[in-house]
């Protein structure tokens, strides 16, 4: 059972400046990971409480078609390409993932 008094639920008396200083807010995240461990980013899945946090780590068979839809940062899965080299199932796969991960 959810503890209501955790981070999974807000407290019923936040403050406007503690939910400013809030580093995630109020949501749902699913840490998007591939290869070498490392974590691309922090995808929002949703607003209903209790909020959860999770982790998709990509399968080999996937790492490396996710990490041609990266951009020079690193900080995302593209879901559209629009530079040549890229295998044209990376944004297939991305979106795919991407839209399991946020079904409910």
């Amino acid at each position: 059972m959810a503890d209501v008094e955790d981070w999974s639920y807000p407290r019923a008396s936040i403050t406007v400046e503690e939910e400013d200083a809030a580093p995630a807010g109020h949501q749902s995240l699913v840490a998007l990971v591939r290869n070498p461990r490392m974590v691309v980013e922090y995808l929002p899945t949703g607003q209903n409480q209790p909020y959860v946090r999770g982790t998709f780590i990509a399968d080999d068979d996937v790492d490396e078609l996710l990490r041609q839809t990266e951009p020079k940062g690193h900080d995302s899965w593209q879901r559209r390409i629009t530079g040549g080299g890229v295998d044209p199932d990376a944004p297939e796969v991305a979106t795919a993932i991407q839209r399991r991960i946020r079904r409910p």
